[in-house]
């Protein structure tokens, strides 16, 4: 069980640094920055992969139960 929860709670800390780090190019890209699309964007990749690991990780520490 502590290797799901180290998991889950690093793909959590990757979550919320990846949100940081789209937040930031969102802010740049509404103030007129269009270089800061396609940053926005690969951001918003990278959250939904990581939002898919996290999903999977909790489902095998439920399933493991």
């Amino acid at each position: 069980m502590k290797n799901f929860d180290n998991y889950n709670l690093e793909k959590m800390k990757e979550l919320k640094e990846q949100m940081a780090i789209a937040e930031a190019e969102a802010d740049k890209y509404f103030k007129g920055n269009d270089a800061a699309e396609a940053r926005l964007n690969k951001a918003l990749e990278q959250i939904q992969t990581t939002a898919q690991l996290l999903r999977n990780g909790i489902s095998n520490k439920k399933n493991a139960l």
